[in-house]
């Protein structure tokens, strides 16, 4: 006996089976955020009051720049 309707059983609607992923996702990029936040707000902090020269200059490194971007 199925407690399920027509159309649930006709659209597969129930358990995707992906929560253990899903929360696996969620954990890997929070820790990943960690030390990018660190490397991202200490350099911008270091150059915040000075000018958009000083900022062009520090994102014109590539570390700098990859770091920003993600």
């Amino acid at each position: 006996m199925s407690y399920r309707t027509a159309r649930a059983r006709a659209s597969y609607l129930g358990s995707a089976h992906d929560g253990v992923h899903h929360w696996w996702s969620i954990k890997l990029s929070s820790y990943a955020l960690v030390p990018l936040t660190i490397l991202f707000v200490i350099p911008f902090s270091s150059v915040l009051g000075e000018g958009r020269e000083a900022m062009l200059a520090l994102y014109a490194q590539p570390f700098h720049a990859i770091i920003a971007c993600l």
